[in-house]
């Protein structure tokens, strides 16, 4: 995904990161559904005793989520960090990238612990809405925890899709752009995957070429890649939207 100019071969490159992507997603929808589905059980299983306390049970396993977004963060660094080091002329191990590896750790050490707080102050919050309102209907003990269970094993499908879509991009466009950074390549081009289910100002966004290090501007917000943490949910939950990488500015 380096000094493409052609549409069709900017279309290819898409779908062959879109495919690389789905093979992690797999992974992490899999223990974030797992994960999620066990928060509303335990919650389920203790206010069926009578307890309300339903906070530590949440955050019971945050250090799992935590091991299992790093984890992931530093394999899908690794993949597309090399897919970029690899159309270069500078082949070398990806893990002797000193410099690269420097920057994915910095960057996996500021934002899991955000994540993790984020992912479960949610699943808290859904699951104080769903005893708040048991209560209000005079539903019992036994009543609101079969709710729990009930909205659980649909919540935690949903809530597992959207984690493992968002996380997973978010890493593979942090791998390459950092790469990309290490390779001294110029620009980036924002690169969307132009379907039905393209946001409109992502559709907009595709061919916007910037300097490496300079942010894309998308929704009127300022993003250093597509799925960068730091945009807002309507701009990042979901993206599919991916850069190619240039050591100049290339044809418009």
């Amino acid at each position: 995904m380096i000094n493409i100019n052609d549409a069709r071969a900017k279309r290819r490159a898409w779908n062959f990161f879109d495919r690389m992507l789905k093979r992690y997603e797999i992974i992490l929808y899999r223990r974030a559904h797992a994960y999620v589905l066990r928060q509303y059980q335990r919650v389920a299983a203790k206010v069926r005793r009578g307890d309300y306390d339903y906070a530590p049970v949440v955050n019971q396993e945050e250090n799992l989520l935590r091991s299992i977004l790093v984890n992931l963060y530093k394999r899908i660094a690794i993949t597309f960090g090399t897919m970029i080091l690899r159309e270069s002329e500078q082949q070398k191990d990806v893990s002797s990238r000193t410099i690269f590896w420097n920057h994915i750790l910095r960057w996996i050490n500021e934002k899991v612990s955000r994540k993790v707080v984020g992912i479960n102050n949610t699943t808290r919050n859904r699951i104080r809405n769903i005893i708040r309102i048991g209560i209000e209907e005079g539903l019992s003990y036994r009543e609101i925890a079969s709710r729990l269970t009930l909205i659980g094993k649909i919540s935690s499908i949903k809530r597992a899709k959207n984690i493992a879509w968002t996380e997973t991009h978010t890493a593979a466009n942090k791998g390459s752009f950092e790469m990309a950074r290490e390779l001294k390549m110029k620009y980036k081009e924002w690169l969307s995957a132009k379907d039905e289910r393209t946001r409109h100002d992502h559709r907009l966004a595709n061919g916007q070429r910037v300097e490496i290090d300079d942010p894309f501007t998308v929704m009127g917000e300022a993003l250093q890649f597509p799925g960068d943490p730091d945009g807002s949910p309507e701009n990042v939950i979901r993206c599919r939207c991916t850069m190619i990488y240039r050591d100049d500015k290339g044809e418009s």
